[in-house]
């Protein structure tokens, strides 16, 4: 029987009959008896956890693992965008030459003509760990923790020439002229996910003119991997307290201060932010040397910082998949520190 490496029918990934090829691919043959579905979660990417029985001992492979993939039609332009390809891709090719702490990946396969892309990690659940969220309380010393896993990514992709990898690209200018309009990010920003923010900020002309004035300034500057998407909800902590990184579809060449503005606003309280933020980016740039990048001056590494709130202010802002109490709390944050540190004005857009 011949299968696809990444289906886009969800019953049919749970079979012991599919699994069994995703699993043999670059192994010993493996053969899965029998699948228990413990849980599924969304609401974009599924991601569906498993409980697997084998006619041997695999000591090779775990038990518990959790499959993830695009599955739902509605999410055509997801697939068409490349985010699970890349994600996939992200597990085979990049991780294993990376210190950046992630689930271990037994399967990543994509299929072309579809564009899907399948990932089959451990269960971390069994484990102990814990996978954050937006409502989680999120405190500065587990930031420290995240942070250094920011650090060994940025680190570890630095200055990298473009034909590595070539298909993690710089999105930053096409987020102008992408799914979404200026006009209706200015009608999300006028309802309650707004209500901290300024008038002057709550529209999708300040946000992509901040967005533009980033991308600009990109060009200037070393480029390393950005996880792209890294506020609190995409960590996780291990029974043992330490920090991993999840979901990386949005990777994406850029620099390194988008994700640790994007990561300190999103996951901090405000209050906890502007405490702690100095400290935390000092400690941020330790830990990029530590790895082998070149971090900047601190004044200069400061100043970089400040400008690169909009990122993460544009993430949310245009969010519409995801529960409101989420999306409040994230653009609140995000824009009261880019209002915090006139990161537009430092942009020359106010």
């Amino acid at each position: 029987m011949t299968f696809s490496p990444a289906p886009l029918d969800a019953d049919l990934v749970v079979t012991p009959d599919w699994l069994s090829h995703a699993l043999s691919q670059g192994r010993d043959p493996v053969t899965v008896d029998s699948v228990d579905v413990v849980e599924t979660l969304g609401p974009s990417a599924l991601k569906i956890r498993m409980k697997l029985t084998y006619d041997r001992p695999r000591p090779d492979l775990p038990d518990a693992i959790c499959l993830k993939g695009i599955f739902a039609p509605s999410l055509r332009q997801w697939l068409d965008g490349g985010a699970q390809q890349t994600e996939s891709l992200f597990y085979r090719d990049v991780a294993p030459g990376l210190s950046v702490r992630v689930p271990k990946c037994f399967y990543a396969g994509l299929d072309t003509d579809t564009k899907n892309g399948i990932i089959i990690m451990e269960d971390l659940v069994p484990q102990g760990a814990t996978f954050m969220s937006a409502m989680s309380p999120y405190t500065p010393q587990q930031v420290r923790g995240s942070l250094e896993q920011l650090a060994a990514l940025h680190a570890g992709t630095w200055n990298l020439a473009d034909e590595k990898w070539p298909w993690v690209t710089s999105k930053m200018a096409g987020f102008t002229s992408g799914a979404i309009s200026a006009d209706r990010i200015t009608e999300l920003m006028a309802g309650e996910r707004g209500e901290l923010l300024t008038p002057a900020i709550r529209t999708g002309e300040m946000i992509f003119a901040g967005i533009a004035a980033l991308a600009e300034r990109e060009k200037g500057l070393e480029k390393v991997f950005v996880h792209g998407d890294s506020h609190g909800g995409n960590v996780y902590e291990t029974a043992d307290g330490e920090i991993g990184l999840i979901d990386w579809q949005v990777l994406t060449r850029g620099h390194w201060s988008v994700d640790v503005a994007y990561h300190m606003a999103a996951a901090l309280d405000i209050e906890d932010r502007r405490a702690s933020e100095a400290d935390l980016l000092d400690h941020y740039l330790d830990r990029l040397a530590a790895h082998g990048g070149k971090p900047p001056a601190r004044e200069e590494a400061w100043q970089l910082y400040r400008e690169s709130f909009p990122y993460g202010l544009l993430m949310w802002g245009m969010t519409q998949r995801v529960e409101p109490q989420i999306v409040n709390r994230f653009v609140g944050r995000l824009g009261t520190a880019a209002m915090d540190h006139d990161s537009f004005g430092l942009l020359g857009c106010a």
